[in-house]
């Protein structure tokens, strides 16, 4: 076994697990904020799809259409999605398999571009949650909170537009919050008050999505450690050149050691995180 190129390998991983912590580009989406039909409210997550039908598949549809299509009544058609209601969640997932689409969420950031964790390291991006995989036909919807708007030009990914779609409006992406039964931009909340806790809803998303992404990190990096660990002890049972086994040995070390260090890291960002997640609670409660 070539137990240098297996240390490589170990490196290599580390290295891209810390790059990781930064990133976030801009994109275009189509904005939804509105509603868009009479008789429906905060029902941006089945917008988007139906945005998707009509830019990209020349399809004129309406939410109420494909939500009774898939066995959802009028009773939900001002309930805003949420992935707890087993009963949203489930007929999503049938809505995905019935269209022969690949549903891709993206976290955003409170400044309109994508979350770090949501890219990959060629800069592709890189979904939280994806539902009904393996289509081919992949819908990339923009997510803050609980508002979501279907993603048309990102980073390596441009959605062709059918000949007879009927929109036109596609625009910069802004995150929006929910206000009295609605989704705005927050530059749009003109009460003093309500803007601070408007403001503190968009900064506690990206709280708890940065408390979530460095959680998942230390798994990762506490894996990589487990992998050094694993291959600094083989190197110690084997047979090497003294000087060759000397430098494995003391490289697996410094792997471990600044590993380490990083979960030390990451765990001073963790607290920091949730105390800020409780100052914003106690705003908007």
């Amino acid at each position: 076994m070539d137990y240098k190129n297996k240390y490589l390998i170990y490196k290599q991983k580390y290295l891209s697990l810390k790059k990781q912590l930064v990133g976030g580009t801009r994109f275009l989406s189509i904005p939804n904020g509105g509603g868009g039909e009479p008789g429906i409210a905060n029902q941006c997550i089945w917008i988007s799809i139906r945005d998707y039908l009509n830019y990209h598949r020349g399809m004129v549809t309406t939410v109420i259409g494909l939500k009774r299509q898939i066995g959802l009544g009028p009773e939900t058609d001002t309930i805003e999605y949420d992935d707890y209601n087993q009963v949203l969640r489930n007929a999503l997932e049938r809505l995905a398999v019935s269209l022969r689409i690949t549903l891709c969420f993206i976290y955003t950031r409170h400044d309109g571009t994508i979350a770090p964790y949501c890219l990959n390291q060629d800069g592709t991006m890189k979904p939280f949650r994806i539902i009904n995989r393996g289509t081919g036909n992949n819908v990339y919807i923009a997510t803050f909170g609980r508002h979501f708007e279907l993603i048309v030009d990102g980073p390596n990914y441009q959605l062709e537009r059918h000949r007879n779609s009927t929109i036109r409006e596609v625009n910069p992406y802004q995150p929006k919050v929910r206000v009295k039964n609605n989704y705005v931009v927050p530059t749009q909340v003109s009460d003093y008050e309500e803007r601070q806790i408007v403001q503190a809803s968009i900064n506690l998303v990206e709280t708890n999505q940065n408390i979530d992404y460095f959680e998942n990190q230390l798994k990762d990096i506490r894996k990589v450690i487990n992998d050094n660990q694993e291959g600094l002890r083989n190197i110690k049972s084997i047979d090497l050149d003294i000087e060759e086994k000397a430098m494995l040995i003391s490289s697996y070390e410094q792997m471990i050691k600044d590993g380490n260090y990083t979960i030390d890291t990451i765990r001073s960002k963790l607290e920091l995180l949730r105390q800020e997640q409780a100052t914003l609670e106690l705003i908007i409660n």
